[in-house]
């Protein structure tokens, strides 16, 4: 190579040196936004998962429970399920970016992103015993806490549009992913009830076991499964047919149920032993039985059904496990108590509440490791991190 060439050489060099770094070199978080519910201190606290500090501290009228995001439009969608004859569909509010804050008390609160400013303020005589969005976010069915009356409101308007009163006491309810069923379930006596969300109207019902409790419905809205928690069962049910297709045997009794992201496999989980039961959702199967920290109580999927995180707590752990392959590859530490917990949309970081220890504690999730700590308040509750993108 001549003399000549060398410092284009070596400029070349450099170029493909500064390539290559930056191709491996960890892109900065996104800043997502974190909103945790604090019972005792009666707020919403909104954390920056690209800083991991807090960004607002929200005061309610009331002591939070839980945290809803609403679904927003997309292409302009309109709930077509919920359009009855004779009423003009409004205009589909495609940009809102709005949490629901309820109270089992019957309040309930809309808070503003990016403001944080609570915008409007409902209570319910009665309490509020369940609320679920349509697909679309322009409607809400409400439960009251006697599990007697469905409302629905108008999440534009922000009135009460009608109500269905019901033969049944319902704990619970659940919408269809077409959004034209309603299912409900009713305690004493054990039932699954299926209404016509449109009209309220009663379809029919079927049996489930004792203490029906957490409920999921696989994506394509054909069947759901009940965690029987007064028995070592799950009940399968045929949501076309309404009937109850089988009670399938557990370790001990269930206390909630997640649902993988393809629809293929349900864990049930039972904290009186410690165990996770792992069911398949086209057989209605038994198909293992695994343990799990003590006292599981809450878990969430990856969205690609890889990894499962298990929050324990009974021993203040958080259990990372590789679905495909069936073994725990980290159980870290993350507080005295952790409860509910979320993944940040791009799946690099896991917001776990602990309940007793006042705070939020933020995982890698590659390694499973502790990053960091963030007060958030007295007896969280709940955490929700919406696919929203803090901008100063």
């Amino acid at each position: 190579m001549s003399l000549r060439k060398w410092p284009l050489f070596f400029l070349l060099a450099a170029l493909l040196g500064i390539t290559v770094s930056c191709a491996h070199r960890a892109l900065p978080p996104k800043p997502y936004v974190a909103i945790v519910a604090a019972r005792g201190s009666r707020c919403l606290v909104a954390v920056n998962l690209a800083t991991f500090e807090r960004l607002r501290v929200v005061p309610l009228k009331f002591a939070p429970d839980r945290v809803l995001i609403r679904p927003y439009h997309r292409q302009g969608a309109i709930s077509q399920a919920l359009q009855r004859p004779g009423r003009t569909p409004f205009a589909p509010a495609s940009h809102h970016r709005q949490a629901y804050v309820i109270s089992q008390s019957g309040w309930i609160s809309v808070v503003n992103f990016p403001e944080f400013e609570v915008v409007k303020t409902l209570q319910l005589g009665g309490g509020l015993g369940s609320l679920v969005f349509s697909r679309d976010g322009n409607y809400a069915y409400l439960l009251d806490g006697a599990g007697k009356t469905i409302s629905l409101l108008d999440c534009e308007s922000w009135k009460l549009l009608q109500s269905f009163h019901l033969a049944l006491s319902l704990v619970h309810i659940a919408l269809t992913p077409d959004g034209k069923t309603l299912l409900g379930e009713n305690a004493s006596p054990s039932k699954l009830l299926f209404l016509d969300a449109r009209t309220g109207q009663a379809l029919g019902t079927t049996e489930l076991g004792s203490n029906p409790g957490s409920l999921v419905i696989l994506p394509q809205g054909r069947k759901a499964f009940v965690a029987d928690r007064g028995q070592n069962t799950v009940t399968a049910v045929d949501i076309t047919s309404r009937q109850t297709l089988s009670h399938i045997e557990v370790a001990a009794p269930p206390s909630f149920l997640a649902l993988k992201p393809d629809g293929g496999e349900i864990f049930a989980f039972s904290p009186a032993n410690s165990t996770m039961t792992i069911l398949d959702a086209t057989r209605d199967s038994v198909e293992q039985i695994l343990p799990t920290g003590k006292d599981p109580v809450a878990a969430v999927f990856t969205q690609d059904s890889g990894t499962l995180y298990i929050s324990n707590a009974g021993d203040g752990t958080v259990t990372t496990l590789d679905v495909n392959q069936r073994t725990v590859t980290a159980d870290t530490h993350v507080g005295v108590e952790p409860h509910t917990l979320a993944l940040t949309p791009d799946e690099r970081f896991l917001a776990v509440v602990d309940a007793k220890g006042d705070s939020l504690a933020i995982l890698q999730t590659g390694s499973s490791s502790l990053l960091t700590v963030v007060p958030v308040g007295t007896d969280p509750t709940d955490v929700v991190i919406p696919d929203w993108l803090w901008e100063k």
